[in-house]
């Protein structure tokens, strides 16, 4: 607003300055024709052959004459100041006066024959040769004035003296100060109307871009329940329906996001909203797929409510998922008790070996947590009472390439990790209540992980459901 403010006061500025000059030009111009009127009448006065011929005392009889004369066209004028005629010497540049007419009331008697310096003046050059005037005023104590000169010619056509005549520009110097307190005037009241032009404007348009600028911050900071108020007829109007609406979709499409990252996880969520068409099928990709299960759950189903084991299950799976996250997996599904996580999918993930063995060793770490917590809040007697004195986790780790996407049909379509390394992955899970561990992984996993960091126990190559090759598997 300050912007359209300033422009409007330097295009008034431009436009009074334009005025004033255009003014000042016309002014000026018909200053000059008048001058060299003046001047040329003057020249016409004086026979050029007197001006050397004469002797001193005819010379001064005939001057006498021309004195009058001058006089009487200067008080014409009525602007003239001073009269003169300027004699050319030998000398380039170099005058004498021969007469000079004072127009005040009383004039100063004047020698004649003193020197004048014309050589830094160009137009009085010019004047030797035709009529010419001064471009720029000049000042003394009496104001503002102006010089004209005129050639005084001999009967053979020579120019022997120049006739000038200094004018006072009353006219210029009056209208100067009208122009200047005629500009101020309106610069003082354009200011005043683009002062008043600004506060109503500023509430018209500042308010509302405020509140569209105040709302826009909310959405970047993550609020989505920003709602503007601009009841309008105009465009602002128009504005804040289009950007409330806008609003309303980013929280629907949020909803979405957060409602299908419940689901899935938080990165399958993105990549199945990013995919606009969500076209059937995936494509190849190295991952580390984990199996976790929990021993007895279907004997602890049998016996206890199921809202019991609701909340068990919603309290394990959350803690779970939590790390399972942290450490880059992506949960693909819960089956029953069970989780399906991979990692390297659908966002590759560098070492994905390594974090899903550090994954399954803090899963067993925060269930052995739970367990302590169960017990001390008596939840742990649903499964103490049917022989089983805490939860423990089955997980099996195998790493390989699988099939990730999209699987399903038109009308219903989930996310989801296929291929025989996945099977592999169930069976490990499996192993463990045959080899009486926790977390069992594959050789190939083995082959990713630091040598000597993790404590591996080798139980020898297992022949598992559905593979003709046996599997090397190992225990943590």
């Amino acid at each position: 607003m300050l912007a359209y403010g300033i422009s409007a006061f330097l295009l008034i500025s431009g436009l009074s300055a334009w005025t004033y000059k255009n003014q000042m030009d016309a002014e000026m111009g018909h200053l000059q024709k008048r001058l060299l009127t003046l001047a040329t009448a003057l020249s016409l006065q004086v026979d050029g052959d007197a001006v050397f011929g004469l002797e001193d005392e005819e010379a001064r009889a005939y001057f006498a004459s021309v004195y009058d004369d001058f006089r009487r066209l200067g008080q014409a004028d009525g602007d003239a100041e001073a009269l003169y005629v300027l004699r050319v010497t030998d000398e380039y540049g170099k005058f004498e006066h021969i007469l000079d007419v004072d127009m005040s009331p009383e004039p100063d008697e004047v020698d004649w024959l003193f020197p004048y310096d014309g050589s830094d003046l160009p137009r009085m050059m010019e004047g030797l040769e035709h009529p010419a005037v001064e471009e720029q005023l000049w000042e003394d104590e009496y104001g503002l004035s102006i010089s004209g000169y005129a050639p005084v010619k001999d009967a053979t056509g020579r120019s022997v003296a120049i006739a000038g005549a200094d004018v006072m520009a009353r006219d210029i110097r009056a209208m100067q100060r009208n122009a200047l307190f005629s500009t101020l005037m309106a610069l003082a009241v354009a200011v005043v109307v683009l002062g008043g032009v600004t506060v109503v404007i500023g509430r018209q348009i500042v308010k509302p871009l405020g509140m569209v600028i105040d709302a826009s911050d909310a959405i970047a900071g993550g609020d989505l329940d920003v709602h503007t108020e601009l009841a309008r007829t105009d465009e602002f109007g128009l504005l804040g329906r289009y950007f409330n609406s806008m609003v309303v979709g980013l929280r629907e499409r949020e909803f979405i996001r957060a409602t299908f990252g419940r689901y899935v996880s938080e990165r399958v969520a993105e990549a199945v909203l990013a995919d606009e068409k969500v076209e059937m099928g995936g494509e190849e990709r190295e991952v580390t797929v984990m199996f976790s299960d929990l021993r007895g759950y279907s004997t602890l189903t049998e016996h206890a409510d199921p809202p019991d084991v609701v909340r068990l299950l919603n309290e394990y799976f959350g803690e779970m998922n939590e790390i399972i996250d942290a450490h880059g997996g992506d949960v693909i599904e819960f089956l029953g008790d069970g989780i399906l996580a991979v990692f390297g999918a659908p966002v590759p993930l560098p070492g994905h070996p390594e974090r899903a063995v550090e994954a399954a060793l803090a899963m067993r770490e925060r269930l052995d947590g739970l367990n302590d917590e169960w017990e001390a809040n008596g939840t742990a007697h649903l499964w103490q009472d049917r022989g089983f004195e805490r939860l423990v986790a089955r997980i099996g780790l195998h790493t390989g390439r699988v099939i990730a996407g999209n699987l399903g049909s038109t009308k219903r379509t989930k996310y989801a990790v296929i291929g025989d390394n996945v099977n592999v992955a169930a069976r490990l899970e499996q192993l463990n209540k045959k080899l009486g561990s926790t977390i069992a992984i594959s050789g190939v996993v083995l082959e990713h992980l630091p040598e000597g960091k993790y404590t591996v126990e080798a139980r020898g190559p297992e022949q598992v459901k559905g593979r003709q090759d046996a599997v090397e598997v190992y225990t943590l």
